[in-house]
């Protein structure tokens, strides 16, 4: 996906929803998906199961303000593409990367 791309459908999604900053990214996540902060078994900060007409969340328990906010966020931004289906894990830290 382009930059302009992605660009324009963050617009429409922070228009559609009439956001403005700071954005309350975690009862904006909870519109989308049932969210759970638990014990997360693997390593990862969360789960996202997106594969029922109610996707579910799993978020790490026990994580900074600012990584939490992040992780909202990323999850979030799983639920809008519409080619994430089923469960979704990633890595977003540099350091995993060979």
């Amino acid at each position: 996906m382009s930059i302009e791309i992605a660009r324009k459908l963050a617009k429409r999604f922070f228009d559609y929803h009439q956001l403005s900053l700071p954005v309350d990214v975690e009862t904006l996540l909870a519109k989308y998906a049932e969210v759970e902060e638990t014990y997360i078994p693997i390593e990862g900060d969360a789960i996202c199961i997106n594969n029922n007409k109610r996707p579910h969340i799993f978020i790490k328990k026990n994580m900074s303000p600012n990584r939490k906010r992040f992780t909202y966020a990323h999850e979030l931004g799983h639920l809008q593409m519409p080619t994430h289906i089923g469960m979704i894990g990633c890595v977003t830290e540099l350091s995993e990367h060979p």
